[in-house]
């Protein structure tokens, strides 16, 4: 199999880092575009980054429940757990889109960190909510 350039951005192969490489195929990644990799002689295109993955599982969550008013059901959906089976490598990304636009992070904050620094004082005041887990992803250094 002979690789020349990658098929999004035209990356010579001289910039690809081969992964594997058996008697049947080799594993290439394109360092200039990692949610794109060769297996065998098929391209496959998908998230390689949890930056990629979060992003991807977001919009797909905030698409979906953008008219949703149940907290349960916006909290249930496949996308938002995905997102809360990333674990800790989520929680900046996390906070990170709270700091543009607060929004329903705090179930998906409390299963990742196992903490909840929103006093009863401020439950119900979603700005409160999400000052307090701002000031806490500070406090950790995750923002």
């Amino acid at each position: 199999m002979v690789i020349r350039e990658c098929v999004q951005n035209s990356t010579p192969a001289a910039d690809w880092t081969i992964a594997q490489v058996d008697s049947e195929t080799a594993d290439v990644v394109c360092s200039k575009c990692p949610g794109v990799y060769m297996s065998g002689s098929a391209v496959v295109h998908g998230p390689a980054t949890v930056e990629q993955e979060f992003e991807k599982l977001a919009t797909e969550w905030k698409h979906s429940t953008k008219y949703q008013s149940s907290p349960g059901r916006i909290a249930g959906h496949s996308a938002y757990q995905a997102i809360i089976g990333m674990g800790k490598d989520a929680l900046p990304l996390i906070l990170r889109d709270m700091e543009q636009s607060p929004g329903e992070w705090f179930w998906a904050l409390r299963a990742i960190s196992r903490e909840s620094p929103v006093g009863t004082e401020a439950r119900g005041d979603i700005r409160a909510m999400t000052d307090a887990w701002l000031d806490w992803g500070r406090r950790r250094r995750y923002i």
